[in-house]
């Protein structure tokens, strides 16, 4: 297995908590960090961004909910950027 380091942004762990009530976004989140530290490549449960979100990826935790993260082989890390609504997440629609 591959034990990836999991590093949450500040901007993540605000998010975690506005949607704190939200039971189904709380139980993709949990499985999706359980799953990603596991992950011998983690690109393969993300979508791929491109242009200026390249080298980013994209995991849907809801239809509407996006958890984007970036992977640092170097230092073996996957680090969680933002999550929230397309809006939120992107900056635009």
């Amino acid at each position: 297995m591959a034990n990836w380091k999991v590093v949450e942004s500040y901007k993540v762990r605000k998010s975690r908590k506005k949607y704190s009530s939200d039971a189904q976004v709380c139980k993709a989140l949990e499985s999706c960090l359980r799953q990603l530290p596991n992950e011998e490549d983690p690109r393969r449960i993300g979508d791929r961004k491109y242009g200026i979100y390249d080298g980013i990826y994209g995991y849907n935790l809801t239809k509407s909910i996006r958890l984007i993260y970036q992977i640092d082989y170097d230092a073996h890390q996957i680090r969680l950027l933002a999550m929230g609504d397309h809006k939120e997440v992107y900056g635009r629609d």
